[in-house]
């Protein structure tokens, strides 16, 4: 990006871990005199890199998967205004109006004639789970960019919906949110942190660090199977959607629910395997 002064990159925790080891890459004296030509590159790329801002991850979707459910479900991509993921359909359209788009916790999307359109990750797991999302050790926050962003503990209230957890990790970064927060130009909140935080601490000590989901059986065979039939025998785990848990102690949570669920088995069944697993992040 070398055409630039400065400029910012907004990504996922995957994409953040290529540009940082592209800044490693081009910092470090050792690396640059084995990688000479990389190494180059590599400065031509993040060399004016000012900022990485990171938008918060629990998993995404192998490339193509999101297209095999418009197929599946009838409808045009240009006409989705909102991919959800827990409100119930009324609540968007009593409180949309002049609005585009509102934070939902459940599957399903909206359209822009106002339908609904329900389904279930299950029903699509070989078309979009991706290997590489079980190895993931940001476990949803963004930890290496300079700021984190999403929808993850962002609830302060259990009738608000809209807002936006941000960390910040970089000092420039946080001074500039700041002076937009006296400008009026962002709303800011406080963040929701001790709503159910002992009955958290209890719930992550009942989950156990076993390959729920058949992770094991994808490493073998190539085929997500037996995940697809373990979720449609269980319910989607919306955690705090009882309203018990919420805001930041949700996200610790679901922290945890990706590291033992998730993180542990695959990186457990890759070794076991004898497959590659790589240990830079």
């Amino acid at each position: 990006m070398s055409g630039y002064k400065r400029f910012a990159v907004v990504g996922l925790s995957c994409h953040t871990a290529a540009l940082r080891k592209l800044q490693v890459m081009r910092e470090d004296p050792d690396l640059k005199s084995v990688f000479p030509v990389l190494a180059k590159r590599a400065d031509q790329l993040v060399g004016n890199l000012a900022f990485v801002i990171g938008v918060n991850c629990f998993s995404s979707t192998r490339h193509g998967g999101i297209d095999r459910i418009y197929e599946k479900l009838g409808v045009r991509e240009e006409d989705v205004i909102k991919h959800a993921e827990t409100t119930k359909k009324t609540v968007y359209q009593q409180l949309s109006e002049g609005k585009n788009f509102l934070w939902f916790v459940q599957d399903g999307l909206m359209t822009r004639d106002g339908r609904y359109h329900p389904f279930s990750y299950s029903d699509f797991i070989e078309d979009t789970v991706a290997m590489g999302c079980m190895v993931c050790p940001s476990f949803i926050v963004c930890k290496e960019a300079d700021v984190s962003i999403g929808v993850t503990a962002s609830d302060n209230k259990l009738n608000e919906f809209g807002y936006n957890s941000v960390f910040v990790r970089n000092r420039e970064l946080s001074g500039v949110m700041k002076k937009m927060v006296r400008e009026g130009k962002l709303l800011r909140r406080p963040m929701w942190e001790n709503r159910g935080r002992l009955l958290r601490k209890f719930v992550e000590r009942m989950i156990p660090s076993k390959d729920a989901i058949g992770i094991a059986d994808y490493v073998q065979t190539g085929s997500w199977q037996h995940a697809a039939d373990s979720l449609k025998k269980s319910s989607s785990a919306q955690g705090g959607k009882s309203g018990k848990i919420m805001g930041l102690q949700r996200l610790l949570l679901t922290q945890t629910v990706k590291r033992k669920i998730m993180y542990e088995p695959a990186t457990s069944a890759l070794k076991n395997a004898g497959k590659f697993l790589t240990d830079m992040f």
